[in-house]
């Protein structure tokens, strides 16, 4: 089958290796890690290719084999952008996982005293030492020296076990993710910080409501915001060439948001973060007057052209919302983020991770995201008839068999206003808060030109 070109925001595509700078500094955080050669000093690197900024993984395992060092990341230092290339320079603080020594050749542990005066071949590297010398900022726990040790301990006794293997696998501004090796199986552990903290909660009284759609909860702590679970057996959805399976989460999501529709305990789990049409409508002045956002995602920001087409659009994708808001469709649990590499899919149907994002919203915007999920998209197509059947299984588990009719005219309304609901959602409530991951806000202008499309097709 033919392989389309790269246009979902987390297709692969070709680019140049990210160079990832290291600041590793001691146990008592007195010395750094400096790596000497013939210019002078840089800081130890890795090189990868492009990944969500998240992912911290593969830098790590990297890291450990290029240069002998097991740690976690604390947290991203800087990530300027070089503005003739577009790549970007990563630079993270480590925590080690152990004392053994650096195999890198020309390692030099250098006092924080000195510094100031040794000679960096990058300035890049310069930047990213005065950041983490730099003192106040409020930070995430996970990014202060020694959190990784107490998460650990109270991860293993709520499962009766010690860890035989720690794996950091996410570390940016909103959560953390490790994953536990035990002789009981392997559990993952996530943190979140304000405004995701409603996430270890929610996903627990999910797992209390709908048992086997989300992975199994053995604990939450850490004052509402830990959150222990056991693995979901299965793969990710993302790597599957099944459309049946694709088929079957998207109809077992629209099962799940009509089972929960109108339940007041999840009504309260969400309370602040209800955004149903009425809010939809409310956003789009000031969204599409926010130069700020509309520029976001660098290479990938919107056209003069595109945000001109759009602000003409406003009045009309006003009167959309309205519209559509008196068809009295229910509003419902909307995970937010439901692309294919958040769900699960084994013998007992699909697991849905990652409910982070949730809100309390139309119920049909998640059904925009499958067929544009990478694994989907670049097998089949958005357009294709295998994305009609993913759109009319979801909306089949909705509505029941029965109902199907009665929901149409709604769920084809909503297929313009779902990217605009998503583009809104990232605007008012991920920007914001965004500080070294920038390049993520690059799905607002992909979920706008959606919207762009969308209404030319209508």
């Amino acid at each position: 089958m033919p392989r389309r070109r790269a246009s979902s925001p987390w297709a692969r595509a070709k680019v140049c290796a990210v160079r990832h700078a290291l600041v590793v500094p001691n146990r008592a955080r007195r010395r750094v890690l400096l790596v000497a050669g013939p210019r002078g000093f840089t800081l130890p690197s890795v090189s990868l290719g492009r990944d969500h900024p998240g992912s911290v993984d593969t830098v790590l395992r990297a890291v450990a084999r290029r240069h002998g060092i097991r740690a976690t990341v604390l947290r991203t230092l800087t990530r300027p952008r070089d503005r003739r290339t577009g790549i970007f320079h990563v630079a993270l603080e480590l925590e080690r996982l152990d004392d053994r020594a650096p195999r890198t050749p020309g390692a030099r542990w250098v006092s924080r005293a000195t510094l100031a005066g040794v000679r960096l071949s990058r300035p890049e590297d310069r930047t990213a030492l005065a950041a983490w010398s730099a003192r106040g900022g409020r930070r995430a726990a996970w990014m202060r020296p020694g959190w990784r040790s107490r998460a650990v301990r109270w991860c293993e006794r709520q499962i009766g076990a010690p860890a035989t293997r720690m794996t950091q696998l996410r570390a940016w501004e909103s959560s953390t993710v490790l994953r536990l090796d035990t002789r009981k199986g392997r559990f993952y552990f996530k943190a979140v910080e304000p405004p995701c903290d409603h996430e270890p909660r929610l996903t627990r009284w999910l797992d209390r409501r709908a048992p086997g759609r989300v992975a199994s909860v053995v604990a939450v702590g850490g004052g509402g915001r830990w959150l222990l679970m056991r693995e979901a057996p299965g793969r990710a959805l993302r790597a599957s060439a099944r459309l049946g399976d694709w088929v079957r989460t998207a109809h077992e999501y629209g099962r799940l948001q009509r089972a929960l529709a109108g339940a007041p305990a999840r009504l309260r789990l969400l309370r602040a973060r209800r955004r149903d049409l009425g809010w939809l409508a409310r956003q789009l002045g000031p969204m599409l007057a926010d130069a700020r956002g509309l520029a976001a995602g660098g290479r990938a920001r919107l056209r003069r052209g595109e945000i001109a087409r759009l602000r003409r659009l406003a009045p009309a994708l006003g009167a959309r919302c309205r519209a559509l808001a008196r068809l009295g469709v229910p509003l419902a649990l909307e995970h937010g983020d439901l692309w294919a590499v958040n769900v699960i899919v084994g013998r007992g149907g699909p697991v849905f991770l990652d409910w982070e994002d949730a809100v309390v919203a139309h119920p049909f915007w998640g059904a925009f995201m499958l067929p544009w999920s990478h694994g989907f998209w670049d097998r089949w197509g958005h357009r294709s008839a295998a994305a009609a059947r993913v759109r009319a299984a979801y909306l089949a588990g909705w509505a029941g068999a029965e109902e199907v009719q009665g929901y149409r005219d709604a769920f084809s309304r909503s297929r313009v206003l779902a990217p605009l609901h998503h583009a809104a959602i990232w605007w008012h409530d991920v920007l914001p808060h965004l500080q070294t991951s920038l390049e993520t806000a690059a799905l607002i202008p992909f979920f706008l030109r959606r919207v762009l499309e969308a209404s030319r097709a209508v």
